[in-house]
């Protein structure tokens, strides 16, 4: 059974299923009505799983990588280090590279203790590092993998069913009958050439395969900034340039209670400013929802033009609906209707960052400055197996008009002319306010 995670972007919805799968080889003959292992570890009687487990024989039988490394933290629960440590390579042997998992599991960390845990993180780093670079050379068996996984996301998640069939049947004819990716040796020339077809058939850039560097890549205290916290929520700079411009390098939208507060704080820096500028030229997109909570205070209290803008769509839905989900301000922001926004982007500006561009635009309250954005506008969900994972777009997005930004972005409207753009931005804001006369 494979690990799945559902990780659905432009107005998150995280779903998470239980890493301990029930996908084991099933009972013997004669022991229909025992307990299985998982069923005897989910009520805390970990001996009498590990027996159950050694009655299975998973060792010399089990294929699953999933069910081997639940085994092994059964083992490590009931205090038997020799057999948590064997499975636990087996499990490795076959693909387990979740090093983070590992890392963080207190029951293998007790069973294994620091010299074999290291061992263990140290062979798990070693094998995962063709993968991570996408140097690995595929086996037959790790294409079906991935190509599996490729299928499964478009059956569960792709918006258009009809055009998902059509890329299925294509890439099974493609993949069994005509032997098309046979000669493709490395992960990233494999992942390469579906993500290429799946683009070029659709026009959607969101589609994308490969390793899940969230499980794969090892998180590293105070080196890898990889929590919410530690990015501070996306908010990368809070600043007041020359000429009492407030700046805000937003580089991911992320939304929740403790974002929201984070970007309060950033919105109230800028209440006495001439001007604000939002830098997203950095920001790849994320969660849709932290973009209607600014919205809150960058239009005036009246003006709700916002939540009705946008219409969207979604796998299994026949009727178009309101996109902007509503998300209540806080109190103790500020009111930034009436000043002037400027809104900064680039190629890199993509998915929910790109609304945002999108939104103030259509809406005259900002004015875009930079380069075209990505052309991305779709929300996707996320499907992984612990080991690789895929960006599936769910739905589709637009106004009531029917204007979309998928596969064309947001032009801006003052386009950079050099590639000092930190010197040129408060330039051209500052000649702007001086048109304006502000």
């Amino acid at each position: 059974m494979q690990l799945k995670k559902f990780l659905y972007l432009a107005g998150l919805t995280l779903i998470s299923l239980p890493h301990y799968s029930n996908a084991q080889s099933g009972p013997h003959p004669g022991q229909q009505n025992k307990k299985t292992p998982s069923e005897l570890a989910s009520v805390g009687n970990f001996k009498g799983a590990a027996v159950a487990i050694d009655k299975l024989g998973a060792g010399r039988a089990e294929k699953d990588k999933e069910v081997l490394y639940n085994y092994a933290r059964t083992y490590a629960q009931a205090d038997e280090k020799a057999k948590a440590l064997k499975l636990l390579n087996q499990a490795i042997d076959r693909g387990f590279l979740a090093i983070n998992r590992v890392k963080e599991d207190e029951a293998l960390k007790t069973a294994l203790g620091s010299s074999g845990m290291e061992q263990v993180l140290s062979r798990m780093r070693q094998l995962s590092a063709p993968y991570i670079s996408g140097k690995a050379v595929l086996s037959k068996a790790e294409k079906e993998e991935i190509f599996k996984l490729a299928l499964e996301g478009l059956d569960k998640f792709y918006f258009d069913p009809k055009v998902g069939k059509e890329m299925t049947d294509d890439l099974n004819r493609m993949f069994y009958k005509e032997g098309q990716f046979d000669k493709i040796d490395t992960l990233s020339k494999f992942t390469g050439e579906l993500v290429k077809y799946f683009r070029k058939k659709t026009n959607d850039k969101h589609f994308y395969i490969g390793v899940d560097r969230g499980q794969v890549s090892e998180r590293v205290p105070n080196l890898s900034v990889t929590t919410p916290e530690e990015r501070n929520f996306g908010f990368r700079e809070v600043a007041v340039r020359n000429g009492n411009i407030g700046y805000i390098r937003w580089d991911e939208c992320i939304a929740g209670p403790e974002a929201y507060k984070t970007a309060e704080s950033a919105l109230n820096l800028m209440r006495n400013t001439r001007a604000v500028v939002i830098d997203i030229s950095h920001n790849g997109g994320g969660n849709g929802e932290i973009s209607t909570f600014l919205y809150h205070y960058l239009f005036k209290p009246q003006d709700k033009r916002f939540e009705t803008l946008l219409i969207k769509k979604c796998k299994g839905e026949d009727e178009w609906r309101r996109s902007e989900p509503p998300v209540a301000p806080l109190s103790a922001g500020p009111n930034l209707g009436d000043k002037p926004i400027y809104v900064v982007t680039s190629g890199n500006t993509f998915s929910a960052a790109e609304y945002f561009a999108f939104m103030m635009k259509e809406l005259d309250r900002a004015t875009i400055i930079g380069k075209n954005t990505g052309g991305g506008g779709n929300p996707v969900n996320m499907i992984s197996n612990g080991k690789y994972m895929m960006y599936v777009p769910t739905c589709q997005i637009t106004t009531s008009e029917g204007k979309s930004l998928e596969g064309k972005g947001v032009a801006p409207d003052i386009e950079f002319k050099t590639e000092d753009w930190s010197k040129e931005l408060m330039e051209v804001v500052n000649d702007d306010l001086k048109k304006q006369g502000k």
